[in-house]
């Protein structure tokens, strides 16, 4: 692995880490000030902002970390393809914008949410000037994740000095939409000094499409994840959605550590298939899985059996409907991590667009059919369920496309090999869970304090994962290491 993607991969799990981590900070105070309601009011609002959001940005978030990574040696060519993606996002944020205010009015379960879906205004165009997409082209991941924990600093201090009552929530929403302002204020800086506009009508046309097919990947995909928490709002309340969300806030929080991985990993799987160079990019997709195995496994595990101790921590009791969301969805690290490697970094390095779109639409297909089923009887739990269904036939549908390009099949015996592995925990962790004297959370770091020696006999003597040992090596390099 190269000393750059190195770099990029640190920054980029840093930056994940943070997304998710700094929200982790607040949100234990959070859901204990404005409760299951009032959580449920601001998380439901900035479902449909974020949907609009995929809408308006139309899939630039992912085709232009691809066409930047490729242009950043041609200046020219580069101003030309950036101008044509802001131009095209931005029209289609005017657009978006106009709609979302008309249903803020026009709906009644929006209206009756009016001032939180005004403010939801200001992040729908942070997130068109936010121009991530941008710096990840040119794999600046330090300037992002440098930039990003300080404005989120601000947010952590502003809650805790803003945020003190129930009825707060439209100011927490506020200061959540500022955070993302901010951050596209001093990015758009930025950019002015790194890239000129030149307009170009080829390149518009050129990139239209592929932008229009990638942006309807991520609406679809939203149709079982974004689009779960609407419809769940509209259908079972705002508590039920404040139990839902957090099940996935605890959920992405461990998620993003790899999902960091992945996106660092995507201009460098871009350049190697551009230089025809399949035998190292076979090598990086290898070194992925590994990765992956290592990562979301046990870590799944623990989720699962000790879902207690990890709401009651995070959220308090109050929350305790979230447990079994938080049990359905623990699964997904590894499933939505495999689907990242197959769809990321092999089909969209593959500019296979056409077969995104397609696992998109069994996705979305899945999704609707089942909330529409069961979501109303089962409210949070039924959006988990269906959010794990959908994700399966997602994972099948982009396997078979891979598998059909001649890259690999399902690791189904790696798989199996670790799960086995993490047997006796499971077993040591059933008789812990029966020990009356001992609350949930007392439990909760007891199997955390296990867990981590156990892992690492795992990982060193059973799977011996090759990632794992290069990762050890590193270490042990680097506390030997003389300093100066």
């Amino acid at each position: 692995m190269s000393k750059s993607l190195s770099s990029n991969i640190v920054f980029n799990v840093i930056l994940s880490v943070s997304n998710y981590l700094f929200p982790f900070l607040v949100y234990p105070y959070v859901t204990r000030v404005l409760g299951p309601d009032s959580l449920g009011i601001c998380n439901f609002a900035d479902s449909i902002v974020t949907w609009a959001s995929l809408i308006s940005l139309i899939g630039i978030p992912i085709v232009g970390v691809r066409i930047i990574a490729k242009s950043k040696g041609d200046k020219e060519r580069m101003a030309k393809d950036f101008t044509s993606l802001f131009i095209i996002s931005g029209a289609f944020t005017i657009v978006v914008s106009i709609g979302l205010l008309a249903a803020t009015f026009l709906v009644p379960k929006l209206s009756e949410h009016m001032e939180v879906m005004l403010i939801g205004q200001l992040k729908l165009w942070g997130n068109f000037l936010l121009l991530e997409w941008f710096f990840k082209g040119l794999e600046d991941f330090k300037y992002i994740t440098l930039r990003s924990i300080i404005v989120k600093l601000l947010l952590v201090a502003t809650v805790y000095i803003f945020v003190h009552n129930e009825s707060e929530y439209t100011t927490y929403f506020l200061l959540l939409c500022l955070s993302v302002a901010i951050n596209a204020a001093i990015n758009c800086l930025r950019a002015t000094r790194l890239v000129s506009l030149r307009f170009s009508f080829p390149s518009i046309r050129a990139l239209m499409l592929p932008s229009l097919i990638l942006g309807s990947y991520l609406v679809l995909n939203s149709m079982y994840t974004t689009f779960n928490v609407m419809y769940l709002g509209f259908v079972a309340g705002e508590a039920e959605v404040g139990y839902y969300t957090t099940a996935t806030k605890i959920f992405h929080i461990i998620l993003a550590m790899y999902s960091a991985y992945s996106l660092a990993i995507l201009p460098r799987a871009s350049s190697l298939l551009g230089e025809g160079r399949r035998e190292e990019f076979n090598r990086l997709i290898s070194m992925s899985v590994n990765a992956l195995m290592m990562f979301a496994i046990p870590i799944a595990i623990f989720g699962m059996l000790y879902s207690r101790g990890i709401v009651y921590t995070i959220a308090g009791e109050e929350f305790a409907p979230t447990i079994i969301p938080v049990i359905i969805t623990m699964p997904l690290l590894f499933i939505i991590g495999y689907e990242q490697i197959l769809v990321v970094q092999v089909m969209i390095p593959l500019t296979s667009d056409r077969g995104v779109l397609i696992n998109s639409i069994v996705g979305a297909t899945v999704g609707v059919i089942g909330n529409l089923l069961i979501v109303r009887h089962l409210a949070s739990a039924g959006s988990a369920i269906v959010w794990f269904a959908a994700e399966i036939a997602v994972l099948v549908t982009a396997q078979r496309f891979v598998s059909r390009k001649g890259y690999f099949h399902f690791p189904w015996r790696s798989l199996c090999r670790n799960i086995i592995g993490y047997a006796p925990f499971i077993a040591l962790s059933g008789l812990l869970l029966y020990i009356p004297a001992l609350s949930p959370i007392v439990k909760m770091i007891i199997g955390g304090i296990i867990l981590i020696p156990y892992f690492y006999a795992v990982q060193r003597f059973y799977i011996k994962n090759p990632v794992f040992g290069k990762m050890q090596d590193a270490l042990l390099g680097y506390v030997r290491t003389p300093r100066q």
